[in-house]
C-alpha cells in the first residue's frame, strides 16, 4: 500500500512515491493541530485532532517550531485486538534530528492552516478544520 492510497493526504510528494518519504523540513507551531501524549523512553508523541496522524519526535511539541528536521512520512499500522493482523490505520509522522552529513536538494517549510496552501506540496488533513501543509522553502 502506498501513502496515496490513504484518505487524509494528498500532493506531488504522495502520487509516486511507496510506503515512506522522508524530507527536510522546519516545523511551524503543531499544539493546536496536535495534542501531546506524553514522553515514551527518550521519545514524544502526539496525535492529531482527527486520531488519525501519529506524531513521533525526538522533541516535546512546544520545542518543535522552527527547529529544521527530518520528516519521515508513512502508514501508521494498528492492531485492535492482540490476536488481530496489523492494519494500515493512518499516517505516522516521525519527526527525528537532520543527519549532519545529509545535503537535501529541497527544504520544506510546513504550515498549519484552515485550508491547503496552493503551491503546498504536501497536504495532511489534521482534523479540528486544520491541515498541514509542506511548501518548499524559499
Amino acid at each position: 500500500m502506498s501513502l496515496a492510497q490513504l484518505s487524509g493526504i494528498s500532493g506531488p510528494l504522495v502520487e509516486d512515491k511507496p510506503a515512506r518519504l522522508t524530507v527536510t523540513a522546519v516545523f511551524c507551531e503543531l499544539r493546536p493541530a496536535f495534542l501531546s501524549k506524553g514522553q515514551v523512553g527518550q521519545h514524544y508523541r502526539a496525535i492529531a485532532r482527527n486520531g488519525r496522524v501519529l506524531l513521533a519526535s525526538a522533541w516535546p511539541l512546544d520545542a518543535l517550531a522552527g527547529r529544521t528536521v527530518q520528516l519521515q512520512v508513512t502508514i501508521w499500522h494498528r492492531r485492535i485486538l492482540p490476536a488481530d493482523p496489523p492494519e494500515p490505520y493512518g499516517i505516522l509522522l516521525g519527526v527525528w534530528r537532520e543527519p549532519t552529513n545529509s545535503i537535501s536538494k529541497v527544504t520544506y517549510r510546513a504550515i498549519v492552516a484552515a485550508a491547503p496552501a496552493p503551491d503546498g506540496k504536501l497536504h495532511l488533513d489534521l482534523g479540528g478544520l486544520r491541515v498541514l501543509t509542506l511548501v518548499e522553502a524559499s
